[in-house]
């Protein structure tokens, strides 16, 4: 290959690139074709190379002209150090509501006569609310007293009925029962006699009061029974009065102990000093009371004998049984006392400790003036006062 026709085939490659090639005319040409294939391979390759790094170096002139326009875009302002406090606020709407809260119900219907607090006032345990009239309350007060009081009756008389007492000081004269009987209402369980000793007034006739005296001994005769009791004259009439017939009398009192089975159905006659009575004179006993059993049951703690001295208010005994035991509990329950707020004149206070809620007055707010009438469902009596 001649020269000329070598510099056709670099054309297109820079001077500075080309390199010396000397023509060789001997059989070894072929292998000078092949070595230039080769050579142009390579410089490609360095040419992509070089291609590269121009675009990377041009990436990074770019990147650092941006960094320098922001960084000339950004100012500064200078100020005196002082101390401030930073706020975070954030908004929202929403609905208050108070985490505790207690509505005032009207427990008794009428007019408010006067009020104490105002919207949004605060308010402490006790303190008085409202003023109502009274002239309702007072009507409704007076029926719950009366139910009341009929309660507190029925519930004395069911303990009554379970223990039995004496209702008069004196002496047991009579015992009707034992321990363990069965008894109903109305059973005798036994008699009390206050005073032991027996009274007779006896008539003497042709005779005069001055041959008596207090404390002379007399022979006393009772009907029906056998032998004489012993007395003594407890009193003597100053005047003297006269039978049909006209015959004047005197009148003795004579006083003897109650042997225990003598009662007012009985009659007598005496013999004092010389004189006999005239006819037979009535028997007045001691005051006297028959114990009875107000309910049915079974004789419980009967320790009473005939003689046994005994004292009002004592207890007789014990009647057991669910009769008399149900008796109790049911009025027990209704003698409970009517609560304190529906007294005449009673006021509305507050409980527990808290603060009205501040919503605004509507026509349901009660005010001075203003006729309230029961509501539906009253707080209990132990959340007022």
């Amino acid at each position: 290959m001649s020269e000329k026709g070598l510099e056709r085939e670099t054309e297109g490659i820079s001077v500075g690139e080309r390199e010396p090639v000397v023509a060789d005319s001997s059989p070894k040409g072929g292998r000078l074709r092949s070595s230039w294939k080769k050579l142009g391979k390579g410089r490609k390759r360095k040419a992509l190379a070089l291609l590269l790094v121009v675009a990377i170096a041009g990436g990074v002139v770019i990147w650092r002209g941006r960094g320098q326009t922001a960084s000339a875009a950004t100012t500064y302002q200078e100020a005196a150090v002082e101390r401030r406090s930073i706020t975070n606020s954030l908004s929202s709407s929403g609905t208050l509501e108070p985490a505790d809260s207690y509505t005032v119900n009207t427990l008794v219907s009428g007019e408010i006569l006067s009020d104490t607090f105002e919207k949004g006032d605060q308010v402490e345990e006790g303190q008085l609310l409202y003023t109502i009239d009274s002239s309702n309350a007072a009507s409704s007060q007076t029926q719950a007293q009366n139910s009341y009081s009929q309660a507190q009756t029925s519930y004395e008389q069911a303990v009554k009925a379970k223990y039995p007492q004496a209702d008069l000081s004196g002496t047991v004269s009579e015992v009707y029962v034992n321990e363990g009987d069965s008894v109903s209402a109305g059973t005798q369980l036994l008699k009390i006699v206050a005073d032991e000793n027996i009274y007779i007034d006896f008539y003497f006739t042709y005779a005069d009061s001055g041959d008596f005296y207090i404390g002379q001994t007399a022979t006393v005769f009772i009907d029906g029974f056998a032998g004489t009791l012993t007395g003594t004259v407890a009193a003597v009439s100053s005047s003297s009065a006269a039978v049909s017939t006209g015959v004047p009398l005197t009148t003795v009192r004579v006083r003897l102990a109650n042997p225990g089975l003598v009662t007012s159905d009985y009659t007598a006659s005496a013999v004092i000093g010389s004189y006999s009575s005239y006819g037979q004179a009535s028997i007045k006993v001691g005051a006297s009371s028959v114990i009875t059993a107000e309910a049915s049951g079974k004789v419980a703690g009967f320790n009473w004998l005939v003689g046994d001295t005994i004292s009002s208010g004592d207890r007789i005994c014990t009647i057991t049984g669910d009769s008399v035991d149900n008796q109790i509990e049911s009025a027990s329950v209704s003698a409970t006392p009517p609560p304190a707020w529906k007294m005449p004149g009673t006021i509305w206070r507050t409980t527990p400790s808290l603060r009205p809620s501040p919503a605004p007055w509507s026509p349901r707010t009660p005010r001075r003036g203003t006729t309230l009438r029961a509501a539906p469902a009253a707080p209990s009596a132990s959340s007022m006062t």
